[in-house]
C-alpha cells in the first residue's frame, strides 16, 4: 500500500474561534480553500408545505416551527430539522436538499442529496 505525499488537507483557525478552513495542498501549493458554512437567519416559511414523487411513491411534509423548518418523519425516520445554508439549500443530519423554484421564483419542489449517494438524486419532489 503506497501513501499519497503530493496531496495534503490542512485544517487551520480563520480568525475566529467558530470559523475553521480546510486547505488542500497539492506539491507544496494551496490547490483551494474552503470555510465553514454558517447557517443563514432567514424567514423559511416559503419552504413549508408538502412535495411528492410519483416516481418513488413517496410525500413529505416540512413545517415551520419556533426551531426552523422541520421534515416529518422523513427519509422513513424520525423528524429531521433542517439548517438553511444558503438560499434554497438545508443541511441535515443526513444530507442536503437542494430547493428548486419556477421562473416566477415560486417554490416548484426539490433534490435530495444523502449521504448514500454523492450526487442530488434523480427523483425530484414536486410542490402540492
Amino acid at each position: 500500500m503506497g501513501v499519497l505525499t503530493i496531496f495534503k488537507c490542512r485544517f487551520s483557525p480563520s480568525g475566529t474561534a467558530e470559523k475553521t478552513t480546510l486547505s488542500t495542498v497539492v506539491r507544496g501549493r494551496t490547490a483551494s480553500t474552503l470555510g465553514r458554512i454558517a447557517p443563514l437567519d432567514a424567514d423559511v416559511t416559503e419552504f413549508a408545505g408538502a412535495y411528492v414523487s410519483t416516481e418513488l411513491q413517496k410525500s413529505y411534509r416540512f413545517r415551520c416551527g419556533p426551531d426552523g423548518l422541520t421534515a416529518e418523519k422523513f427519509l422513513d425516520r424520525a423528524d429531521a430539522r433542517l439548517t438553511q445554508l444558503d438560499k434554497d439549500l438545508f443541511g441535515f443530519d443526513r444530507g442536503f436538499i437542494l430547493f428548486t423554484r419556477y421562473p416566477d421564483g415560486a417554490i416548484s419542489g426539490f433534490k435530495l442529496m444523502t449521504y448514500a449517494t454523492d450526487t442530488f438524486l434523480g427523483s425530484k419532489f414536486v410542490r402540492l
